[in-house]
């Protein structure tokens, strides 16, 4: 679980290729969501998977 401080949002400038933004915005008009929206979960699914790749290297490891 996230402290209220860490669930606060910090405003960050960020350049995508033209064809992401073009693919972001299908899915944000098809399910009503924002670019943040899309962008926020794209990278916290990314984040968990690096981790889940991590473990499964350590736990290789170990044997």
């Amino acid at each position: 679980m996230h402290s209220l401080a860490q669930l606060q949002k910090q405003q960050v400038g960020l350049r995508l290729p033209v064809y992401l933004i073009e693919q972001i915005d299908v899915i944000r008009e098809e399910y009503n969501l924002t670019r943040t929206d899309i962008i926020i979960e794209s990278i916290k699914y990314y984040l968990e998977k690096q981790e889940t790749q991590k473990l499964d290297v350590e736990l290789l490891l170990d044997k």
